[in-house]
């Protein structure tokens, strides 16, 4: 059972660390995604933001392929004319207080398409100095401990440490 948390607790630390690295970019040298050139499709895509407690999510920010909209305060959202690829296409969500969240559609014809997103809220679970390390714990009893000058690029200060609990053995968790 400790081996299982701490493997959560690392997943859950780095997984937001990696995807916040990946995502920096020199903005300079790119163009805006106008529209998707490999496109095979147009559809209208239909769908919901909930909490994980199936709460609707008001105000985020839905994205796919380019084309952007906002939730309604029933946690609607619709894209209409929307550029996909044959395949496989992702759809993100974005709301201040919650993990980044997403689902992926797969695309086989020109069909309208609905999905369901459930984002999961970032609760501070703690702090640790990046020079000196430490570990926070969270209420449900997952640690997550960083070795002393753990963070590559040599950055100094605080690291604050977002968690939440997502039981594996629960089947409404995706």
């Amino acid at each position: 059972m400790y081996n299982r948390l701490r493997f959560l607790s690392f997943l859950l630390f780095f997984l937001p660390v990696l995807l916040f690295v990946s995502s920096c970019s020199d903005d300079e040298n790119e163009t805006p995604p106008s529209s998707n050139p490999g496109s095979a499709f147009v559809i209208d895509i239909t769908g919901s933001v909930i909490t994980e407690n199936g709460t609707p999510l008001a105000m985020a920010l839905v994205e796919l392929n380019g084309k952007t909209t906002m939730t309604d305060i029933q946690g609607v959202f619709r894209i209409s004319d929307a550029s996909v690829n044959e395949g496989r296409n992702y759809v993100s969500v974005i709301k201040e207080g919650y993990f980044f969240g997403g689902k992926n559609i797969y695309v086989s014809s020109s069909n309208d398409i609905r999905v369901k997103v459930k984002l999961l809220p970032r609760v501070l679970i703690g702090t640790v100095n990046s020079g000196t390390g430490g570990s926070v714990t969270s209420s449900e009893g997952l640690e997550v401990e960083l070795p002393a000058n753990a963070i590559a690029g040599g950055f100094i200060g605080s690291i604050r440490v977002f968690a939440d609990y997502v039981d594996p053995s629960n089947n409404e968790a995706s």
